[in-house]
């Protein structure tokens, strides 16, 4: 051990990490018996020879040694020896001078290597399972349902009917009209209330992934797969709530596998011989007409019956005027604390919310209220103006407003109701410049829009007097 004076000779020969000791240009004085079986060479090969003969003879690929002799500073890689990587660190042994003298490297065992990338795998994906369903089950921040109309006390009436019960339910509604909300309401009104809520949007899971997303897979089921295998959103939601919002959009395969769980309530996870039993409560939802889809084929009929045990019709909002205005009123308190405004609606203001149809249903109006907090000036009441604008189809529904309901009809020429609102922009605009003195950039922020929108809304060429 003639260089290797300051390390016993019996730890590193029964060391089972790789050690090898070069001298100052990288030829190799010292390999314990680790090292010799890592190359598959005797030591009579190995010494004096040199990292790039080795790596020249395919024996392995990259070498930390050449990088410290390069930089004289430590070196942290994973290498390659006969496709088998292992991690290997090598160390610079300098003198009283800062002269390289030696290098030595200590090369960590496959198997050594490998349970440990497994073990943080596992841990990494535990950790994943956990967070989600973590994630699920302190999502809800808001109050609940908001109604006052009789149309949704009828359905609340059902919902706590069935709520307690296990039984599947079939939510029915437009786009738009709250059904993962409606079935949040159902799971926290439910006996797993303390269980995981897992909701699945059907039609964003590609035919070729549903299995493997849905039921999980073993280790090592397909090429890429995580190699402690994938637990599956059914697995997830045991002893929980199952929401498969957009069912109607799953293709006919889909529903097959489906169909075999919901009459099993097993799962199998793919590249396992091996079902597992779960206990979940299943709550679909849809915006397609079911029974158009049975008519034409495109939707399973054993499945229609499985997931209608309780069906629950959600009204659109145009059915239930009375709940327009407490959730405006919601929706504004929750956007004005959002963005620090003090937002204020008058009657009128109302009424236009109420005449309007709202094809997007509560998403829209939710949509409509927060760029109405956007607009808002500080401090003050929202303009009818405001409110006509922020509507995507205000102009039409402001028409039908019965007579002293809507905006003032302008004296002078008869104008398109277009051309009339946007002379009352132009007016609203010019009145917030005066208002700030012609400072712009407060008028645009009062406005809730960028200067230099402001500078393309300016069609009647104010002096600017910035």
């Amino acid at each position: 051990m003639k260089n290797t004076a300051d390390i016993p000779e019996l730890i590193l020969e029964h060391l089972s990490d790789a050690v090898v000791l070069t001298d100052s240009v990288g030829r190799f004085l010292y390999v314990n018996p680790a090292a010799e079986e890592a190359f598959r060479l005797p030591k009579e090969k190995l010494l004096g020879h040199m990292p790039e003969d080795l790596i020249k003879d395919g024996i392995y690929t990259g070498s930390t040694i050449m990088k410290v002799l390069d930089s004289k500073a430590p070196s942290t890689d994973i290498v390659d020896h006969f496709s088998h990587k292992r991690l290997s660190t090598s160390i610079p042994v300098l003198d009283d001078e800062g002269n390289l003298r030696h290098v030595l490297t200590v090369s960590r065992r496959d198997d050594v290597l490998n349970r440990y990338m497994e073990l943080l795998e596992k841990e990494a994906d535990l950790h994943s399972k956990y967070h989600t369903i973590s994630r699920y089950l302190s999502r809800r921040s808001d109050p609940g349902l908001i109604w006052k109309s009789m149309e949704m006390e009828s359905m609340i009436s059902e919902l706590r009917l069935v709520s307690p019960t296990d039984s599947t339910i079939c939510l029915v509604g437009e786009s738009g009209t709250g059904k993962e909300l409606i079935a949040h309401y159902i799971h926290e009104h439910s006996l797993r209330s303390g269980e995981a809520f897992i909701p699945v949007n059907c039609s964003a899971i590609p035919p070729e992934l549903f299995e493997s997303e849905f039921f999980g897979y073993s280790e090592g089921a397909f090429t890429g797969a995580s190699r402690s295998g994938k637990y599956g959103l059914v697995r997830m939601a045991n002893k929980g709530t199952l929401f498969l919002d957009e069912i109607g959009d799953l293709p006919l395969s889909m529903q097959t596998k489906l169909l075999r769980f919901l009459e099993e309530r097993e799962v199998r996870a793919v590249g396992s011989s091996k079902s597992e039993k779960v206990d979940v409560r299943v709550i679909a939802a849809t915006n397609r007409n079911l029974d158009e889809m049975l008519a034409e084929g495109t939707f399973r009929r054993d499945l229609y019956y499985r997931l209608m045990i309780f069906p629950i019709r959600i009204p659109p909002l145009r059915e239930r005027k009375a709940d327009i205005r407490p959730l405006a009123d919601y929706f504004l308190d929750r956007f004005g604390r959002k963005f620090n405004r003090d937002i204020l609606l008058e009657e009128r203001e109302y009424e236009l919310l109420e005449a309007y149809n709202w094809p997007g249903n509560v998403r829209e109006l939710r949509n409509v209220m927060e760029r109405l907090a956007l607009l808002s000036d500080r401090g003050n009441a929202l303009s009818f103006l405001q409110t006509a604008l922020a509507l995507p189809e205000g102009r039409k529904e402001a028409a039908a407003l019965p007579e002293g309901t809507g905006a003032p009809v302008p004296s002078g020429p008869e104008k398109s109701l277009e051309a009339a609102l946007q002379e009352y922009q132009e007016q609203y605009i010019e009145e917030m410049i005066r208002k700030y003195e012609g400072d712009l950039q407060k008028a645009a922020d009062a406005l809730g829009i960028h200067r230099s929108t402001l500078y393309r809304k300016r069609k009647y060429r104010l002096k600017d007097p910035l």
